[in-house]
This record gives structure tokens, C-alpha cells and sequence, in this order.
């Protein structure tokens, strides 16, 4: 037998629930079975996103630094809105309520998410980039004040403007705003240490408890949700991947696609 390349392989085995599998269950617990498996693939998307986001070399290093910002916190808005979705969802769906049903991993897991948005300046901050930046450009009026304070903090406002089509622009200055909206909010409600260390915690926070959110999803999915459903084996393959430390995610790129006329 071909000896298998670990460093570049990746095993993959394809599962089927057969039909009678899957009408057995309620229509509570197919919405469940969906919704866990978009929570699942979405929060391993943006952390993915995340963990590819380097710093790019364009030859110009305030440029270079524009791009890795842009590029960083939009995935970091995105996955911290998604986090806050997921958990309210959980909420909704009184999770909590089936723990005596938990193994210990599981459980574990639970406590690790429930501990996470018990404390309330957490939640408070998910809950305001949510509803601010990341699923809204918010139009009321009680961020105006954020805004104005951090507005005045920036001085001029800086733009990379590139001259194509390539979505290249490099809103420098709405980057910086918005990241010390969130360091100001973050003092106000509750979350100590300095400047950089804030802005360190705003990255740190989403991956950190995302994490703990997939493995509860996993676990519930083939604990709670799929207990005792047979599965079929279709397929067990092997795949090329390329290693994650080799792959990086652009900001700046040249557009070669071709022209419509």
C-alpha cells in the first residue's frame, strides 16, 4: 500500500442519515439539525478567515497595516456577531434545560458558553458590536456620541483609494474609529487594561469562546440530537490540503479576470 503523506493528506468519510433517519425526527429537531450544522460550518469559516489574514508585503508598510486591520476586523465583526447569534439561539431553544442529558465532555462545553455570556460585560460587548457594526450600519442615534468622541481622538481621516475595479480602497481612518468605538465601550462597560491589550481582548474573545460554542455544537449534534440514528458509511477518501500556515488571504490584489464589454 502507497504510503500516505500526513503532512498534506486529510481523511474523509461521508455519512448519510437515510430519509426514514431523518423523518423520524420533529420538525423542532430538524430545524435544530440545520441551523447546529450552519452554527458549526460559519463559526469554523470566520476563524479560518481570521487565522488566514497576514500581514501583506505591498511595499508601502502604513499601506501593508491599513490592509491587515481592514481585513482582520471585518472577519472579527463578522465572527463575533455570528457568536452572539448562535448563543441567543441556544437561549431560544432552551438548551440549558436538556444538561441532565449531557455526558461530561458535553457538559463541560455547556458550562464553558454559559460561563462565557453569564458575565455580563461579554455579553453586552457581542451584543454591541452585533448590533453596530457587524450585522447593521447602525442609523440611531446613541452611537453618534461614540463616534463624535472617537472621531476627535483620530483627527484627520486618512483613505487609500486605489484606481480600479479591484476593491482595493482602504478606508484607514474608519478602521481606527471603529476600533476605539469598541475600546471605549469595552472601559464602559466593565473590561480593564490598556489601550492595546483592549484591542488584543476584541480579537482574542470571539476565537477563544467560538471554540468552545463549535465543540458543544459537535457534541450535541451526535449526543442529543442524532442519538441512536443509524448512519451510512458511503465513501472514506483522501484529500490534498494545502498546510494552514502556507495559506494567506490578500486585501490587496490586481484584477485579471476578463472584461465585460
Amino acid at each position: 500500500m502507497k504510503q500516505i503523506d500526513t503532512d498534506t493528506k486529510l481523511e474523509f468519510h461521508q455519512l448519510v442519515l437515510p430519509k426514514a433517519e431523518v423523518e423520524s425526527l420533529s420538525a423542532r429537531d430538524k430545524k435544530k439539525l440545520l441551523m447546529l450544522t450552519n452554527m458549526m460550518r460559519d463559526m469554523d469559516l470566520f476563524r479560518k478567515m481570521l487565522v488566514y489574514v497576514r500581514t501583506q508585503t505591498t511595499g508601502n508598510k502604513s499601506l501593508d497595516e491599513a490592509a491587515l486591520v481592514t481585513i482582520g476586523f471585518s472577519f472579527m465583526k463578522i465572527l463575533t456577531s455570528k457568536v452572539f447569534e448562535i448563543w441567543e439561539f441556544l437561549k431560544s431553544e432552551k438548551i440549558g434545560e436538556e444538561k441532565t442529558a449531557f455526558s461530561e465532555g458535553l457538559l463541560k462545553r455547556w458550562n464553558e458558553v454559559e460561563a462565557f455570556f453569564a458575565e455580563e460585560k461579554n455579553k453586552k460587548l457581542f451584543c454591541f458590536v452585533r448590533n453596530k457594526f457587524g450585522f447593521h450600519f447602525d442609523h440611531y442615534a446613541d452611537v453618534e456620541s461614540y463616534i463624535e468622541k472617537a472621531m476627535k481622538e483620530v483627527g484627520d481621516l486618512e483613505f487609500w483609494m486605489g484606481n480600479d475595479s479591484s476593491g482595493n480602497d482602504v478606508f484607514t481612518s474608519s478602521n481606527t474609529i471603529m476600533l476605539i468605538v469598541l475600546r471605549n465601550k469595552m472601559k464602559e462597560i466593565g473590561f480593564i487594561g490598556t489601550e492595546e491589550e483592549l484591542i488584543v481582548l476584541l480579537q482574542k474573545l470571539p476565537i477563544a469562546i467560538s471554540y468552545s460554542m463549535i465543540e458543544f455544537c459537535k457534541g450535541y449534534f451526535t449526543e442529543i440530537l442524532l442519538k441512536g440514528k443509524s448512519f451510512q458509511q458511503k465513501q472514506r477518501i483522501f484529500v490534498t490540503a494545502p498546510l494552514l500556515s502556507e495559506v494567506n488571504l490578500p486585501l490587496i490584489v490586481k484584477n485579471d479576470f476578463q472584461k465585460s464589454e
